[in-house]
């Protein structure tokens, strides 16, 4: 049974006398997990606190006290929103060209799965994809006008 949760922007870490995990809110996964071993000397697990004015994390045992530290917490957020075609928000969490225009594509997709032919142009228009491959998307279902808004 856990011992005590803290609530990051992303994740749950829960702590367990034995162990403390990293739960992903938006899927609900295990992202990440340490153990404590026996012969770490660290007496037993009592807690885990934070502090939001330093914004770091503390576990405290009999034997000691140590700093859980989250690095990168929002890297892979972008695809999680995209899994859950939340555009908007995957687009916000994107941190490269290449995630934007994986969204972007997917977005396009969507729009155009949706028969949704002006939204589709407008956001082919924003991917990497070529100009002959979109056009041509346009062009087998006879929508010039979305053709003349790509």
């Amino acid at each position: 049974a856990p011992i005590s949760i803290i609530i990051t922007d992303f994740h749950w870490l829960v702590l367990y006398y034995d162990k403390i995990q990293a739960i992903n809110k938006l899927n609900e996964e295990i992202t990440w997990e340490e153990r404590f071993r026996a012969n770490q000397n660290i007496g037993e697990i009592r807690g885990i606190t934070n502090d939001p004015i330093a914004g770091t994390i503390w576990i405290y045992a009999t034997n000691q006290v140590f700093e859980i530290t989250v690095n990168d917490e929002d890297r892979d957020i972008w695809k999680l929103y995209l899994e859950k075609s939340n555009y908007s928000k995957a687009l916000h969490f994107c941190k490269t060209a290449k995630q934007k225009d994986i969204v972007w594509s997917a977005q396009a997709e969507n729009a155009f799965e949706q028969r949704n032919y002006g939204d589709a142009a407008t956001f082919f228009g924003k991917t990497a994809l070529s100009f002959e491959e979109v056009s041509l998307k346009f062009i087998r279902m006879n929508n010039r006008d979305a053709l003349k808004t790509y």
